[in-house]
């Protein structure tokens, strides 16, 4: 039973993290995209979405 709890615990944590994670991504690309133009930005983008996988 605790064992379950620690689990569920840890798999909260995990979620938590990343979704830091992705949101700290999201504003640094915005930052990115404000501060060095569009043309960086879509550079960005593309080498992101190629290295990562997601459509």
């Amino acid at each position: 039973m605790i064992s379950a709890v620690w689990n569920t615990i840890r798999g909260f944590s995990l979620l938590a993290v990343l979704t830091v994670v992705f949101t700290g991504v999201v504003v640094v690309s915005c930052v990115l995209r404000l501060a060095l133009g569009n043309g960086f930005a879509n550079a960005a983008g593309k080498l992101h979405l190629g290295s990562g996988g997601w459509s």
